[in-house]
């Protein structure tokens, strides 16, 4: 480490902002300001000297080069880095000044790597980012360093920038090319798809394994294309996880593989029954009732197998095929009834509605009955909701009634939304839960304050935040103010659960994460903001002249001010006031780095002001407007 994290962000944050282009200058405003422009670059201090430079590069031509090189090797990075901006605005030495940038992201710590890349590089332009980061890719020995290089840039680069990732193709370990494919497959932007397309084109089975798993992760009708040519491929594993992934999207030819195999008996059986499942929904009338029977007359196969078979079989809604499932209802044996109710629950049909209330209501094993009703759901609309409400009036068995729940929340019924509702008058935890996940399945708003009486009255806690994310969920308005005062004692891994919540709902609470007590959950809810496109901007912004903690306004100033927006000048010179310093020279420095001559005046009156580095930014600041 060369200094502190905090010292970094302070002193780096000054110095975003585009680099300045030399341009003519009036006599007279060098006649006042170059003699400041001296005096700061023989300061020691680190915001003094930094702005310094950049004042000199705007002034530009020779007259600041030899200082300008010799602060390429001052101890501080800030300095460093400021040196490197002023030689590219200068047209100065390009190369030097681009391997000290390079410098700083292979052998800086975290911080002053993350703000290079994220804040320095951007406004250098397109071609200066390109080279630097290339640079260090090409030179970089830690893994770690590789993977924060690449992560950047699989979250935030396009176009040429981007296709840097691409010579993770070239790159012949897999343990070596997983910091290049990892960030994009994490990242799945249609950007990524270039990488993708790089490792396809590879013989190395391994790698275009790789560049599919990142097409599937992309998922765009774009990615979908780039794939389909690979179900000819004579890479088997290829091949099906490609034909697996397109046949759930209802490509026909993908499909017509899967049909191939699931009937192909050299195939692993778990592979086998995942082709079925893919067939059952999405394309069942491919097979027909005899290719089915030709599989159930295999020797070896599991129950499991048999079961996706005639799930299969009912989805064809082939007579023939449900007058076998029928029989099969009438057998003697629970295996075979569980065969038929496994089918007749993909069928569709609403005769097999009475089939399966017959069979919950049955004294029979408990798993057949539990199937029956999880049949209902399959069969789906008003009616099966109807019979599966009825029989939980009755029901005892908590496994059964748990599974007729579930068969309300897959009913895609309204009618469904009553009865689930009614369960929490039961006080039991497990029936709860479980018609919480159904109601959400379910997605009706209309039994939310029977949900809101669950957030306040249950006992347990998990069955009180699983109601509050719900009623989130169902109706947002009237889960906001409940789901904000959950989260003063979340529990563990309560971000996952918020996934699915309303873009408006979802900016309130991340709010709230950020003025929490708990400092690790403020940590989780910054991370998770700097990793967005605007690296939370939206949110932040609101935090940078007041947060309850000093970690979160210190973040939300360095993501407004790398934003550069002229809207924001107001918010600026409000921060040019505040009491602390380093929030000072923050503030005045982004509004510098907007060029606006309108704040000329303002600048002038810091020309004369005690705090050194206030002159400095204002020296620099009027320079930019009159360039």
């Amino acid at each position: 480490m060369r200094t502190s994290a905090t010292r970094l962000i302070a002193a780096l944050t000054l110095l975003l902002g585009a680099a300045d282009a030399s341009a003519e200058l009036s006599p007279e405003l060098l006649t006042e300001l170059q003699p400041l422009v001296e005096t700061g670059l023989a300061s020691d201090d680190v915001a003094v000297q930094s702005w310094a430079l950049r004042a000199a590069g705007v002034i530009g031509g020779n007259a600041f080069r030899d200082a300008v090189l010799a602060a390429l090797q001052n101890t501080e990075p800030a300095v460093r880095i400021a040196a490197a901006q002023t030689l590219l605005a200068m047209n100065q030495r390009p190369a030097d000044a681009k391997a000290a940038l390079t410098r700083e992201v292979l052998e800086g710590d975290a911080a002053v790597r993350a703000l290079v890349l994220n804040a320095i590089l951007p406004p250098l332009g397109d071609a200066v980012r390109q080279d630097v980061v290339t640079a260090a890719l090409s030179q970089s020995t830690d893994p770690a360093v590789t993977r924060e290089i690449t992560t950047h840039l699989a979250q935030r680069a396009t176009g040429a920038l981007h296709a840097v990732l691409e010579r993770a193709a070239t790159i012949e370990s897999s343990e070596q090319r997983a910091p290049y494919v990892e960030p994009v497959l994490a990242a799945a932007r249609p950007e990524g798809l270039g990488v993708a397309r790089a490792l396809l084109a590879s013989r190395d089975t391994t790698r275009r394994l790789e560049g599919a798993e990142i097409a599937f992760a992309v998922n765009t009708v774009e990615a979908r294309a780039l794939l389909e040519p690979l179900l000819a491929s004579p890479d088997a594993a290829l091949a099906q996880r490609v034909g697996f992934h397109l046949a759930r999207y209802g490509n026909a030819a993908a499909l017509s593989q899967t049909v191939a195999l699931a009937r192909n008996t050299e195939m692993p059986e778990a592979l086998r029954m995942e082709a079925l499942e893919v067939i059952r929904d999405r394309g069942p009338q491919l097979m027909s009732w005899g290719n089915l029977q030709e599989l159930l007359a295999e020797s070896g196969h599991s129950p499991e197998f048999a079961t996706r078979v005639y799930e299969v079989a009912g989805a064809t809604r082939d007579p023939a095929a449900l007058q076998a499932l029928r029989e099969l209802l009438d057998g003697l044996f629970a295996d075979e009834r569980l065969l038929g109710i496994a089918g007749y629950g993909y069928s569709g049909q609403l005769d097999a509605i009475p089939m399966m209330v017959d069979a919950i209501a049955s004294a029979g094993d408990v798993g057949l009955r539990s199937a029956a009703a999880e049949a209902l759901g399959h069969i789906g609309g008003d009616l099966a909701a109807e019979a599966a409400a009825t029989a939980l009036r009755t029901e005892r068995v908590d496994a059964v009634r748990v599974a007729l729940i579930r068969s309300l929340g897959e009913s895609g019924s309204e009618v469904a939304a009553g009865p689930i509702a009614n369960v929490f008058a039961l006080q039991n935890d497990d029936l709860s839960l479980a018609a919480l996940d159904a109601l959400e399945q379910l997605g009706s708003s209309s039994v939310a304050s029977q949900v809101e009486a669950v957030v306040v009255s249950a006992r347990s806690p998990a069955v009180r935040w699983r109601a509050t994310v719900v009623l989130a969920k169902l109706d947002p308005e009237l889960g906001r103010i409940r789901l904000l005062q959950a989260l003063d004692r979340p529990p563990e891994g309560f971000r996952g659960d918020l996934e699915g919540l309303s873009d408006d709902l979802l900016a309130a609470v991340e709010e709230r994460l950020l003025g929490h007590t708990d400092t690790r959950i403020r940590e989780q809810a910054l991370f998770g903001l700097v990793r967005r496109p605007d690296r939370g901007y939206s949110v932040l912004r609101g935090f940078a002249l007041a947060a309850p903690a000093s970690d979160v306004r210190r973040q939300a100033i360095a993501v407004v001010i790398a934003e550069d927006k002229p809207e924001d000048a107001d918010l600026f010179i409000q921060l040019g006031s505040d009491t602390d310093r380093s929030v000072r020279l923050q503030g005045l420095s982004a509004l510098a780095n907007l060029g606006d001559a309108a704040n000329e005046e303002l600048f002038r009156g810091y020309l004369n002001h005690a705090d050194v580095a206030l002159r400095m930014i204002a020296t620099y600041a009027i320079l930019r407007m009159h360039a």
